[in-house]
């Protein structure tokens, strides 16, 4: 049980950063951070617990965790490429 909520627990450090998100009008990227880390949880938690969370296994999970983990990525590097706020670029990503 203490794995679950080891794994399950540190992707919290994703809320204030979600939250500072929103607060600066970035919503693709505070909602792209708040869908990884509730996968990401939901996928740790359900693999070491052996449950179902939704209906879900840990291995559909997993794949939802890796589908927001890869738009995280893509988001944080439209974010180095430093485009304006209202670029039809960044609309793209």
């Amino acid at each position: 049980f203490a794995q679950a909520w080891i794994t399950g627990a540190t992707n919290l450090a994703m809320l204030p950063v979600a939250f500072q998100a929103f607060r600066l009008g970035l919503t693709y990227e505070g909602v792209m951070g708040l869908m990884t880390m509730s996968t990401s949880s939901a996928y740790h938690v359900c693999e070491t617990m052996g449950w179902k969370l939704l209906g879900f296994d840990a291995g559909r999970w997993h794949h939802m965790d890796n589908v927001f983990a890869i738009a995280s990525l893509m988001a944080i590097i439209s974010g180095f490429a430093q485009l304006p706020r209202q670029s039809a670029i960044k609309e793209a990503v």
